[in-house]
Parts: structure tokens; C-alpha cells; sequence
């Protein structure tokens, strides 16, 4: 979560959802407070303030945070992850383990759950540039366009200066894909009217 308290906003940081985006021109252009990363619930002292988020169709979002989690991540707090994957780091391999990490750190949550506080507007991750563009407070400073970061759409090998490219989340959604992401993020498709 990002408070810009000079232009009176927070940013509820849902993960996988570009993020890291929007903190960056948050970062670069206004005087800004970063509270726990991926917090859900907005301080008190801030309910007031304009609030945004961002969304992503869910699975989409459930094949970037495999990607992210498996192939991309190196982190020690991951180190249990890579443990069950083992040297399979497939999609397949990811849904059946995904019941013993739902719970376990804030990028598995619901998106819905960072709807729990007043909401003033939510971005689309397909349209997030335009949508971010658009906010007034941007407007304000002329910003033209926004990086793209964390993309999870390739890693850099470390001893190869080449990326490893996933293909587009729809090539990842067979039936066994489609059955795990129902059974975590209905809410999502539900809440934020996307098509199941």
C-alpha cells in the first residue's frame, strides 16, 4: 500500500496486477509513504483519502503468479515453494501444491479481499495504462506513458543474456487449471464481472 499524502491517495497494492507500475510513477512524482506491502486494510487516519487498486481477470493472474513463483523467483521466502515443486515447475505440477500455499503469503490471496475498503476507482490490468493515464492526479503532472515492471512475461537466465518466455496466460488453461482457479478466486470472476 502506497499513501501519497500531498495529493490526499492510497494505492491498495493487489498482487500481480502491475503493481510495481504504479508505485514506480507514484514514487517518482509525488511524496510517498509505503506501509506493508500487499496490506489489505487502509489505517484510519487515511479513510478519507481517494483509493484505488487494480484487477486482473483471474487466470490470467493465477498463470503470472505461477510464473512468478516458480520459474522467476529466487527469494529465500519462496524456498518452500521451490521444495514442493521439485524440478517439475509445470502449471499442473503448481495446482496441486496450491493448497498447501493458498494461505501462506499475500500474492496466493483473492483480489477480492482489497475490496473490503472504500473503493474510488479500479484500474484493468489489460487497460492499465490507459486507465492510470486517465486518473485526474496524473493528468496533473503530464505523465505520457508508464514502465512496465515485474512483468512476468520472461526472466533473464543468469548466465545467458536471453529471456525465457511464457506464452500468453490463455495457452496455460486446460480443465485442471480452470478447476483450481475456480476453486480460489470464483469471488474474483464474480465480484469484478469477469467471464468464467
Amino acid at each position: 500500500m502506497v499513501v501519497c499524502e500531498d495529493i490526499k491517495t492510497i494505492f491498495i497494492a493487489v498482487p500481480k496486477t502491475g503493481t510495481r507500475t504504479i508505485y514506480d510513477v507514484l514514487d517518482k512524482n509525488f511524496n510517498t509513504i509505503h506501509l506493508e506491502d500487499h496490506r489489505v486494510n487502509v489505517p484510519d487516519k487515511y479513510k478519507n483519502y481517494f483509493t484505488f487498486i487494480t484487477k486482473r481477470n483471474p487466470y490470467d493472474r493465477f498463470v503470472s503468479i505461477w510464473w512468478s513463483t516458480t520459474n522467476r523467483s529466487k527469494t529465500i521466502k519462496r524456498k518452500n515453494l521451490r521444495d514442493l515443486m521439485g524440478s517439475d515447475k509445470s502449471i499442473h505440477k503448481f495446482c496441486k501444491i496450491f493448497p498447501k500455499i493458498y494461505n501462506t503469503e499475500p500474492i496466493f490471496r483473492s483480489q477480492t479481499i482489497y475490496t473490503n475498503n472504500k473503493i474510488d476507482k479500479i484500474l484493468d490490468f489489460d487497460n492499465l495504462e490507459n486507465d492510470f493515464l486517465d486518473l485526474d492526479f496524473i493528468k496533473n503532472i503530464n505523465v505520457k506513458n508508464i514502465p512496465f515492471l515485474n512483468v512476468t512475461d520472461g526472466q533473464k537466465k543468469d548466465d545467458i543474456k536471453e529471456r525465457i518466455y511464457r506464452n500468453n496466460w490463455s495457452q496455460y488453461i486446460d480443465e485442471k487449471v480452470k478447476e483450481t482457479v475456480m476453486k480460489y478466486y470464483t469471488e474474483d470472476f464474480n465480484h469484478f464481472n469477469y467471464k468464467i
